[in-house]
């Protein structure tokens, strides 16, 4: 008998600066356990590790070098394995067009994996039911992906050699503004690419990126996150002013939802020269919030890198940028930040020994109070009696042992039983 409770599914955890992660495993079985990690693309070597087994189930913290591999999990009876299992740099990915993933491109490295993006030019109805989001991450997978994600990851994963997944939450035609306010829970009414009524009451376009940060970071940790937006926000309502306070209040609740300081990385993105505040703004986000990295400055790619419409990029344009955002990211030691760690037993563990010895300590004083109770009554009693009260003395006696041993019982019960 052998039931592999976690992991269940291919996934991509983060490393730490140390170049591994602790990655949480778990089953039911009734003999010994060994996982076999076979290293694939040459990015690791072979080994293997006991699992001890406990009344049937084994519950430990692997220390899984930086790598891909396959996972084989055997108890010499049985065994369950996963296609794949690695650990390496886990990015959050957002912004406008840019960074939606319908580019010209489709190099990608076979250490490169991506969630399907959360936002579906075809399908926007999605996100009408926020707990759908959740599928996607059932669907991670390495794949010919498309335009700048794919280029990026590629590059990172090339340059590192070790696995890469991108948590893919751009949306296409939005402006940082949108994402901005929608993260502040302002109702702002403006439109954008795939926009429907209601969207903005549910949050959206935040809403997905919200989601991941919450949830999927929360289980595979991540290095950080990269953003691109600008070209978008060309619009005098929105001034310098207010585009520094917008990358502010983005970049806050950012961090608020992954329950981490995140590094933040931001491409400066406005061709348009009538709008320089735009890259002015996400400069000063950079220069004037903790953890933030340089990306790539856009609004100084010319003509050659672009497609007709003079503002989405071209194969060239696309490789690079994903080069220079890359090397920028190594220069400035983004990759030895400290990242958003993996969760553990030994913090799950914590918590339960915690909570057991506040249930067994307020079983002690609710036992000990009613002993106290009981003791008191006992010598009122005899004392009583021994006036030859009796009658008073038992009435007495009865009423208030039984109010007091109901008043502990209840409450030692309470406790314990919570």
């Amino acid at each position: 008998m052998l039931n592999l409770t976690y992991p269940t599914k291919p996934i991509i955890f983060q490393r730490n600066n140390q170049g591994y992660a602790l990655i949480k495993f778990s089953g039911i079985s009734d003999t010994a356990v060994t996982a076999k990690f076979t290293a694939l693309e040459n990015s690791a070597t072979d080994f293997s590790v006991n699992l001890p087994v406990s009344s049937n189930a084994f519950q430990a913290n692997v220390k899984v070098p930086q790598g891909l591999y396959k996972l084989t999990v055997s108890n010499g009876t049985d065994s369950k394995a996963l296609d794949y299992l690695g650990v390496g740099e886990v990015i959050v990915w957002s912004g406008h067009s840019f960074a939606d993933g319908y580019g010209i491109g489709s190099d990608t490295s076979p250490l490169a994996f991506f969630t399907e993006n959360f936002w579906k030019r075809n399908d926007p109805d999605q996100y009408k039911k926020p707990e759908e989001v959740s599928r996607y991450i059932d669907n991670i997978r390495q794949e010919t992906a498309r335009g700048l994600p794919a280029r990026v990851a590629t590059q990172i994963a090339e340059k590192l050699n070790v696995p890469v997944m991108f948590y893919h939450c751009a949306w296409g035609g939005t402006r940082m503004m949108d994402w901005a306010d929608s993260a502040s829970g302002v109702i702002t009414g403006r439109e954008y690419a795939g926009y429907k009524p209601g969207y903005d009451t549910a949050g959206y376009p935040y809403r997905i990126l919200g989601e991941t940060l919450k949830n999927f970071v929360q289980e595979t940790g991540a290095r950080g996150v990269l953003i691109v937006h600008g070209d978008n926000d060309r619009d005098k309502q929105f001034t310098e002013s207010i585009l520094v306070d917008g990358w502010k209040r983005l970049i806050e609740k950012i961090r608020q939802d992954a329950n981490f300081q995140l590094p933040v990385s931001l491409a400066r993105s406005c061709i348009d020269p009538d709008f320089p505040e735009i890259v002015r703004s996400t400069n000063t986000a950079i220069t004037s919030n903790p953890s933030m990295f340089y990306g790539p400055d856009l609004s100084q790619i010319g003509a050659s890198y672009r497609i007709s419409d003079g503002l989405h990029l071209n194969d060239s344009g696309e490789i690079k940028v994903a080069q220079d955002w890359t090397s920028m990211l190594i220069s400035q030691n983004f990759f030895t930040a400290n990242p958003k760690p993996t969760p553990t037993f030994a913090e799950i563990t914590k918590i339960v020994q915690t909570t057991a010895a506040q249930i067994k300590e307020e079983a002690n004083t609710s036992v000990a109070a009613i002993a106290l109770g009981l003791a008191f009554i006992a010598i009122l009693a005899i004392s009583l009696i021994t006036k030859f009260r009796w009658f008073v003395a038992l009435v007495f006696t009865l009423l208030v042992a039984g109010i007091s041993y109901l008043i502990g019982y209840t409450n030692l019960f309470k406790k314990s039983g919570s």
